[in-house]
């Protein structure tokens, strides 16, 4: 993820002007990309950021509904980045 000037700077390119929908992204094809590990215990929630709404939230806040145009899709293409990898192993490096 880039911001609109970084991203003129690596493509030499104007910005998309706004962001492609998920059925956008599923028609052209692009992975999801999995890399979790249903082991692992989750951490702890950020105190700091537990009042932070969602965008769900704010369109609720304001009656409005955000993003319709971005209606679920299911997802096909996933690629799983720990398929291969055993509890606690990274593909570079070593675990901390």
């Amino acid at each position: 993820m880039v911001n609109s000037t970084t991203w003129h700077a690596i493509t030499s390119q104007a910005p998309p002007s706004k962001p492609p929908t998920a059925k956008e992204y599923k028609r052209a094809g692009y992975p999801r990309f999995d890399y979790c590990d249903a082991e692992l215990k989750a951490l702890e929630g950020s105190k700091t950021l537990a009042t932070v709404k969602g965008v769900k939230e704010k369109g609720e806040g304001i009656r409005t509904a955000p993003l319709p145009e971005n209606q679920s899709v299911s997802i096909s293409n996933i690629v799983n980045l720990r398929a291969s990898l055993k509890t606690n192993q990274v593909r570079e490096g070593d675990p901390m």
